[in-house]
């Protein structure tokens, strides 16, 4: 029995089973003890009821007194009792067949010759006056669940058990079941925040059905994930280094023919070495990236973020200056937070020139700090031609590239806004992407605040 089906089934018809005994034991519980006929007062009185009516229907109108009696009494009751009204011919007026021990009692003679005799089966209630060639008989069932039915509160006493019962089995079958399931869950996170060395097999403990398969399986494919993302990290650093090596003595070639070279050729070993320069800063953060996908953590220290923004727009608006590009900013007091200093300047950094480089001319870039009840966030608004939505969460992958936006910036790098999201999942923090209304594009950068120190005076 190791898949779900079997299980399910098998806890349903518990259910049922365990039910159906516990009522069964509830109604015998329940049921009055009776020796003989007549010792149940209810049922007595209900046939009681039924010839008194009889008795009285027979004196004021004999012709339609049958036909009343099967208009204005339940003669039966379905599984608790049968009241018979016989006639002197030994026939229901109902037109029902009479149980064997009612027929034993009225015998082949009629009930006249019957009457007094000794009733043995304690199912039947008799009533023992004859009613002008009419005898009422009760004929109650014996089984307990009926019987039980007929008692104070038994009802709710027996609904109580069903539901006792089945809430007992349905909480264990759901523990059972979601417990791995909500495991499996929170290991989803963790592998979505980064996280790939998380494993879960070994939380199921022995169980061999279709959860412990499916957390086996969870292993291998984050196992897989981890190895093939390390090989492909390792290959980013090892043709970064190579590149390097080359491109040294590119330089040092260039250098060397700058010197000996003509004024005519210095416009192309310019560009030659402005090309190298772009090559070797790409190398360099590819080389960044691939390091912070290798961390698991940030080295905290206190931090002044509002004074690290400060530094980062001054310099931000000194290059824009060439564009006639303003950067402004606003934000609270001093906020003292612990992060890595150097993760979040480079994070920031990273989408602020990113925003300088798109943002159109004669225009500019607006940074605001907000610190909230739980979180400090940081917005990055620029003029740019914005990004379709589509591509507004692919925009933080590396290499990632927008088709059909146009700026007169040369391309980046393209791992900036990567690495700045890598910077951020290492602070527990988040950044997300949104277009203005208007044009352009407001990037925000959330860190929890937890982590805050107070400013010192």
């Amino acid at each position: 029995m190791q898949g779900f089906f079997p299980r399910i089934f098998l806890s349903i018809w518990a259910i049922m089973l365990i039910t159906t005994a516990l009522t069964v034991l509830a109604a015998n519980l329940l049921r009055p003890v009776t020796d003989s006929a007549g010792d149940d007062r209810y049922e007595n009185r209900l046939v009681e009821v039924v010839a008194l009516d009889l008795r009285e229907q027979l004196a004021v109108s004999p012709e339609t007194a049958i036909d009343t009696m099967r208009e204005r009494h339940v003669l039966d009751m379905e599984q608790f009792m049968q009241i018979f009204i016989i006639d002197a011919e030994g026939r229901d007026i109902a037109g029902r067949q009479l149980p064997p021990s009612v027929s034993q009692l009225i015998g082949e003679k009629g009930w006249a010759r019957n009457n007094g005799l000794e009733v043995r089966d304690p199912r039947l209630t008799v009533h023992g006056e004859v009613l002008d060639g009419y005898s009422v008989v009760g004929y109650r069932s014996l089984h307990p669940f009926s019987r039980a039915l007929m008692q104070p509160n038994a009802r709710v006493i027996l609904l109580s058990i069903a539901i006792l019962v089945s809430a007992s089995v349905c909480l264990v079958l759901t523990r059972f079941i979601v417990l791995p399931v909500r495991r499996l869950r929170e290991a989803g996170h963790k592998v979505a925040e980064g996280d790939l060395s998380v494993r879960v097999a070994h939380t199921v403990g022995e169980r061999t059905d279709d959860i412990a398969k499916l957390a086996q399986d969870f292993d291998v494919m984050t196992e897989r994930v981890e190895q093939l993302l390390a090989s492909q990290q390792q290959l980013m650093r090892d043709v970064s280094h190579e590149l390097r090596s080359p491109l040294a003595r590119i330089q040092a070639i260039l250098s060397i023919s700058r010197q000996k070279s003509e004024h005519r050729d210095m416009a192309d070993i310019d560009r030659i070495e402005h090309e190298v320069e772009r090559l070797n800063l790409l190398i360099g953060e590819i080389l960044s990236y691939a390091r912070l996908q290798s961390r698991q953590q940030a080295e905290l220290s206190p931090t002044d973020l509002v004074e690290l923004v400060r530094a980062i727009a001054e310099d931000a608006r000194i290059e824009g200056q060439e564009r006639h590009i303003d950067v402004r900013m606003s934000g609270p007091e001093p906020c003292v937070v612990s992060v890595d200093n150097a993760l979040i300047q480079r994070a920031i950094e990273n989408v602020v020139r990113n925003a300088l480089k798109y943002t159109a001319e004669h225009t500019l870039v607006e940074i605001a700090i907000g610190v909230q009840q739980d979180t400090i966030t940081l917005t990055v608004d620029d003029r740019g031609p914005g990004v379709p939505e589509a591509a507004l969460t692919e925009i933080f992958e590396p290499f990632y590239r927008v088709n059909g936006v146009n700026n007169h910036s040369p391309a980046g790098s393209g791992v900036g806004l990567a690495i700045a999201k890598r910077s951020l999942l290492l602070h527990g923090g988040s950044i997300r992407a949104n277009n203005r209304e208007g044009g352009g594009l407001s990037v925000v950068i959330s860190l929890p605040r937890g982590a805050q120190q107070p400013a010192e005076a």
